[in-house]
């Protein structure tokens, strides 16, 4: 008896092989696109609780010559795919909420093509005020009590996540 393998049984293998891959294939896809924009929302929260975090340990600003300033917070609008940390300086009492005079800490970009899809009103400031923070969210004509941002593929709109923010300081995904 010779021992080996066959043709036929290398040809079996190949043949297993490439149908386990071609059905898991594109649920690894799928898993993948919700991977990513799980991440991307855990990221974007993480943003708003380390502006939150700037607020209450009332952290000096550099760009605001190196003082405290009267507010941080994170400006973001309907239909980008990116979103600001800013020290609210503008009027130099702030005024809890965006304004192009205020200072821009950082812009950060969704990665994996990924943009805010929803958000009301559609221009959004989420504002903290040191030192307890107090928390303002919404724009000059609004004050919310709590808001929903759903981020979403620029490719493919129907996957999304919500991110809640309210004015007690609870930052979560759904």
């Amino acid at each position: 008896m010779k021992k080996g393998f066959t043709l036929i049984d290398l040809l079996t293998v190949l043949a297993i092989i490439f149908t386990l891959t071609s059905i898991s294939f594109p649920f690894y896809r799928t898993a993948q696109k919700q991977y990513i924009l799980e991440n991307a929302a855990q990221k974007f929260v993480q943003d708003i609780r380390r502006v939150q975090e700037m607020a209450i340990s009332a952290r000096i600003c550099g760009p605001c010559r190196n003082r405290v300033p009267p507010g941080y917070g994170i400006y973001l609008r309907q239909g980008r795919s990116s979103y600001l940390i800013y020290a609210d300086t503008n009027p130099p009492q702030g005024n809890e909420r965006y304004d192009r005079g205020d200072r821009v800490i950082e812009e950060i970009s969704f990665e994996g093509g990924i943009f805010i899809s929803s958000v009301n009103p559609s221009s959004l400031s989420i504002n903290f005020k040191p030192p307890d923070p107090k928390i303002r969210i919404g724009n000059a004509s609004q004050n919310l009590t709590e808001v929903s941002i759903v981020i979403s593929f620029l490719n493919d709109t129907s996957k999304t996540k919500t991110i809640r923010v309210n004015k007690a300081g609870l930052i979560y995904v759904e």
